[in-house]
């Protein structure tokens, strides 16, 4: 049997099995083994586009939020010292520092986990209360402070990409 029939009836990851689907990037056969990780991608595609695309997108989402945490550190300061106030004998000043940090990150960052769900638009469907609904729930999350957490798995979503493409290498 020629390589050319190879690739048109056997997958690509698993070469005694038969093909069941096409993989929509690279076009080569996925087995069902394949297609029960992701129906859409076979293994090289998805680890391409997960080292990529989504990379990209993390380290945006959390320089953004550095950015946006260092200005407030910055403006806390400013006001501290405007105050007269003694920043580091002051205990009470690092408690309100950390705590307006805190929710600084939990309210920026909570517009990219609504930006990669579609759980406010399926909230705001329900009849009659779904926009006060869903005010309740965006209010709830960022005050518990669930962004800060999915700040923190965006980056071990970073340093995991960072592992795989090193050890890709």
């Amino acid at each position: 049997m020629k390589d050319e029939e190879k690739e048109a009836y056997f997958c690509h990851t698993h070469p005694n099995l038969f093909s069941q689907k096409k993989c929509k990037e690279c076009y080569r056969g996925m087995c069902y083994t394949c297609l029960s990780m992701d129906e859409d991608h076979c293994s090289d595609c998805r680890r391409s586009s997960y080292l990529s695309g989504d990379t990209h997108k993390n380290i945006k989402a959390i320089r953004g939020m550095l950015i946006v945490a260092v200005i407030v550190l910055i403006l806390t300061h400013v006001y501290q010292y405007k105050n007269d106030v003694q920043v580091y004998e002051n205990l009470d000043f690092i408690k309100n520092l950390g705590i307006t940090l805190f929710y600084t990150i939990s309210i920026g960052f909570a517009f990219f986990l609504y930006e990669d769900t579609d759980i406010l638009d399926e909230i705001r469907k329900v009849p009659f209360i779904g926009f006060k609904l869903m005010l309740a729930t965006l209010i709830i999350t960022v005050v518990l402070g669930l962004p800060v957490f999915y700040f923190l798995y965006k980056i071990y979503l970073l340093l995991k990409a960072k592992s795989i493409r090193s050890s890709v290498k």
